[in-house]
């Protein structure tokens, strides 16, 4: 499976396995430059502060982190360019382009976190900067919210099925529909699921808030990759669980309202179970025996 993963095969068949496993990767990324700078830390015998709270050209935090940060977001783009080259449907160049948006997220946070070092020591960026604190805290603003937004949205609508739109005239307005083919009995969950989706997609929203305590705490980035952690484990389950309900769409002869209905109900156990076809009984014999 990992070599699946890292090949750069652009014609390589992708498997649903392996889009699980890069998009679980994608949430340890940061939790890969941290580790990457703790093995430099044990490597060269230097204190841990000499790679993250100093404004020296260092290569190996400067450019490798933010690198070793993009490798997953790298492989998914590239799964997603893969789907295309196989199918020819636009929503996986649609799924490229969220992947592709991380890329300036990661580097402009890369640099946010490089100019808050020159101005906790100097009061300004180097003058060689192309863009000074004010341009650059700006861009970083964008292009993550841009991310996070776009993310959230695909999550809901794409990966979990959840919500969609739909236009049936050009001059009405969209409708949003929720799936009603559920799997879990209880619609609160799924409810649930889509706030915290929410909320922890945005956690990068509280280095905007200078009073916030959790910028005071020692502990502050462990618990934002904890909790990211954590929703990846929630959009894990609802991703699998839309390939279940997709499944048992796909298993019945015919899709009509009857079929629908069906599919809706819930079995003592209060989950979605597969609908068996009832057979036709079998006809009179013209002959008697």
């Amino acid at each position: 499976m990992l070599k699946r993963i890292f090949t750069l095969n652009l014609r390589a068949p992708v498997f649903f396995s392996d889009i699980i496993l890069a998009d679980m990767l994608t949430s340890f990324s940061n939790v890969f430059g941290d580790l990457f700078i703790a093995v430099c830390v044990m490597v060269t015998g230097y204190p841990s502060t000499y790679f993250l709270d100093t404004t020296e050209s260092i290569y190996c935090k400067d450019m490798v982190v933010p690198f070793i940060i993009s490798v997953p977001y790298l492989i998914r783009l590239r799964q997603c360019i893969s789907e295309y080259i196989e199918t020819r449907e636009q929503r996986h160049l649609y799924n490229a382009l969220k992947y592709a948006t991380s890329i300036p997220a990661i580097i402009f946070s890369a640099i946010q976190k490089k100019a808050n070092m020159y101005i906790a020591e100097s009061g300004q960026v180097p003058n060689s900067w192309y863009l000074n604190e004010i341009h650059v805290f700006r861009f970083w603003v964008i292009f993550v919210f841009i991310n996070s937004m776009y993310s959230f949205w695909w999550d809901i609508s794409m990966d979990w099925n959840l919500i969609t739109f739909t236009k049936q005239h050009q001059q009405q307005q969209p409708t949003i529909h929720f799936r009603k083919q559920l799997f879990f009995s209880q619609p609160v969950y799924y409810a649930l699921a889509i706030f915290i989706d929410f909320l922890l997609r945005i956690t990068w929203s509280f280095k905007l808030c200078s009073h916030l305590l959790i910028r005071q705490l020692d502990a502050s980035i462990f618990l934002l990759e904890l909790l990211e952690i954590f929703r990846r484990w929630i959009w894990v389950i609802f991703r699998i669980e839309n390939e279940w309900v997709k499944k048992v769409y796909s298993s019945l002869p015919s899709v009509d309202t009857l079929r629908l209905s069906r599919l809706d109900r819930k079995s003592p156990s209060g989950l979605l179970s597969p609908i068996v076809e009832e057979e036709d009984p079998a006809p009179f014999s013209s002959s008697i025996e």
